[in-house]
């Protein structure tokens, strides 16, 4: 697809013009023009934010698609989602009309050519267009060949760059959730991970990757992460993807981001009830993939390192069962009380990795980990933990530039005893919880593993994946996370 900039409008199919007001500043082709008009003029549509409205005409013996779009004046980077979400309704109106050629018209809307708003427009149109249908035998034709931003302001091509950069990571999210557990086996992923590492590298990038089977993940004594692989190392074996950037050769500090790589989720012999959309369970994985190639491709001056400890989760004669006391990699013993508690088992051995075998001086692990954050927040947010005031700050100001909204939750103290075992160090999860805070919980849990390294929890189950759509996202994964994980890294870098 090609994604520009112009001074001039070439020839579309459709044409979007944003409204911050009631206003149209620019000039549109004589039909449109006088189309846009009589709906501002006759309140046939009404310039509000949030509002759309779409419009057909002949023009030169086709028909052209009109786009009206309220948007909100940008003022400061909190103003980003509600004007995202607007746009990425108008380009999704202009697809479903069957435009190829699409031209926006910026300057309508003077404030969404501010080169931090903009970065966040301009990879709407590849947003937008991604659709998983690859398996259908006849996939929709409907695809954008061209999108122009139109406008007189210069400068803006970076913006355009980067903006563009960080989709594609995005979108790489969303396609390795997106595929199913017969294309997407721990193997398949540290495969993608490697196949990532190679392309970047090949480009000039300083980005390595290493794979480590069963055997080394026992020499290193994960024995928490083995306990959940048990059920499906035969057909699946665990596998331990480690992928380094170092963009920073004289600073010894390094970044780790441990993304939950569960390529399906059963629940073990805690069964789940619906399981239809467990192929889903490895999102934090995509997320840390998809960031590390943005922060690869802008070049970011500092060392990040990603963890992902690959494997499935299911139900069979080797596998693990509530009641049984596990170790794990950090030398804590663990009772595993709910097998559908599996995420944090993994994740805390991941971390332990990260710090001990990586030297991570700080470590954010993101996860599709609970059902109750969704409850806790509802299904348009994730939640955000973490005792470390400017990891906190940082994430909460990465989710305005990424238009991701996170929720923060406290580590909450009074909860922490509930995770104390009479038989071993600890235990993974709480049945029959009378206080609540599950969402809380799992996130202490991860915290205990942490080793007082400044640490940032991201439990995104509630946006990772949409079977019936949302809100900017369509239907299916929604690539949450790449897109705040790179904002978040480079505004540490720049700190």
């Amino acid at each position: 697809m090609n994604v520009c900039l112009a001074h001039v409008a070439p020839e579309a199919e459709a044409w979007i013009v944003p409204l911050e007001d009631g206003e149209l500043r620019v000039s549109l082709p004589a039909r449109l023009d006088e189309l846009a008009r009589t709906a501002l003029s006759c309140g046939a549509f009404k310039a509000e934010p949030d509002a759309l409205k779409t419009f057909s005409c002949a023009d030169g013996g086709r028909i052209v698609t009109l786009v009206l779009a309220g948007v909100t004046p940008w003022k400061s980077p909190a103003d980003s989602r509600r004007s995202w979400l607007a746009l990425a309704a108008a380009f999704r109106a202009a697809l479903s009309a069957g435009a190829a050629r699409v031209n926006v018209m910026l300057d309508n809307a003077p404030s969404l050519a501010s080169p931090a708003m903009f970065e966040r427009l301009a990879g709407l149109p590849e947003f937008v267009d991604y659709r998983f249908d690859r398996h259908k035998r006849a996939p929709s034709k409907k695809h954008f060949m061209q999108a122009v931003f139109v406008t007189a302001h210069s400068g803006l091509q970076p913006a355009l760059d980067e903006g563009r950069a960080d989709a594609a990571g995005t979108l790489l999210a969303r396609e390795l959730v997106d595929e199913r557990r017969d294309t997407m086996r721990p193997a398949d992923l540290a495969q993608r991970a490697s196949n990532l590492a190679k392309e970047l590298a090949g480009q000039g990038l300083p980005v390595t990757a290493e794979v480590r089977h069963e055997r080394e993940i026992r020499q290193l004594g994960m024995e928490s992460f083995l306990a959940v692989a048990k059920g499906a190392r035969r057909s699946a074996p665990p596998e331990l993807i480690v992928v380094r950037y170092r963009g920073a050769e004289d600073d010894p500090r390094v970044l780790a981001l441990v993304g939950k790589g569960i390529c399906f989720d059963s629940g073990g012999y805690s069964l789940k009830s619906n399981m239809r959309t467990m192929f889903d369970d490895m999102g934090g994985a995509a997320a840390v993939l998809g960031a590390l190639r943005t922060v690869a491709l802008s070049r970011l001056p500092l060392n990040l390192t990603v963890v992902i400890a690959a494997c499935e989760n299911l139900v069979s004669e080797d596998a693990y069962v509530p009641g049984d006391i596990i170790g794990s990699m950090s030398g804590r013993s663990i009772e595993m009380l709910n097998a559908d508690a599996e995420g944090r088992l993994t994740l805390a051995d991941a971390i332990t990795y990260a710090l001990r075998e990586e030297n991570a001086a700080a470590v954010v692990d993101i996860a599709t980990l609970t059902g109750a954050a969704s409850g806790a927040v509802g299904r348009r947010s994730a939640v955000v933990m973490s005792g470390h005031e400017c990891l906190m700050r940082t994430v909460r100001e990465a989710a305005l530039f990424s238009c991701e909204k996170v929720w923060p939750l406290p580590c909450d103290e009074e909860l922490r005893p509930l995770l104390d075992s009479p038989f071993a160090d600890l235990r993974n999860s709480v049945p029959g919880n009378p206080s609540g805070g599950g969402a809380i919980l799992a996130g202490l849990f991860l915290r205990e593993f942490a080793e007082k390294r400044p640490w940032l929890h991201i439990d995104m189950a509630p946006v990772c994946y949409f079977a019936d759509g949302a809100p900017g996202a369509g239907k299916g994964a929604s690539g949450w996370g790449a897109s705040l994980l790179y904002h978040f890294v480079k505004l540490l870098s720049q700190r």
